[in-house]
């Protein structure tokens, strides 16, 4: 048994380098979230947003994670804690709170906002040592934060805007 519970705390990557930075990103995203003004988003398509942008993420950084091997988080070798909150809770509730404020005529500022602060996530990510680029920087990061926020998400909410609570 001892053995088995140190394997899964050693696989949690929790003394990676910088393992801390997106536990913070997470915690903080995560409590805006909860806690902000649901303006344009019921707490249904919040739940599928979660679940498609993280699914989405997964899919990203096995192609240029792992595939092409752009980048590495943590320690390299393993999908330790960091990494999945990363995965799964950033991109999403970075998502989440774009779409919150969308409205028609503040789409340009929004989306620089959004570039501008996943910039700065990446980046605390990286001087931290958890995000180690190889064949990537963060100015390549820009046009597909640009991408992602001016046209994915808009198409994205456009298919979910129609899910009520029942």
């Amino acid at each position: 048994m001892v053995i088995i519970l140190n394997k899964i705390i050693e696989n949690l990557d929790i003394h990676a380098k910088g393992s801390w930075v997106p536990i913070i990103w997470t915690l903080i995203l995560l409590i805006v979230v909860l806690f902000m003004p649901k303006q344009k988003m019921n707490w249904l398509q919040i739940y599928c947003t979660y679940g498609v942008i993280s699914a989405v993420t997964w899919i990203a950084n096995s192609v240029f994670g792992v595939y092409i091997d752009l980048v590495d988080f943590g320690s390299g070798e393993l999908t330790g804690i960091g990494e999945m909150l990363t995965y799964a809770f950033v991109p999403s509730s970075l998502a989440i709170l774009f779409l919150n404020k969308l409205e028609r005529d503040n789409r340009i500022k929004l989306t620089l906002l959004f570039v501008l602060l996943s910039l700065f996530i990446e980046w605390t990510c990286h001087i931290s040592g958890y995000m180690v680029y190889k064949e990537w920087n963060l100015f390549f990061s820009i046009p597909v934060y640009i991408v992602i926020y001016y046209f994915f998400l808009p198409f994205h909410y456009r298919l979910i805007k129609d899910i009520e609570v029942s």
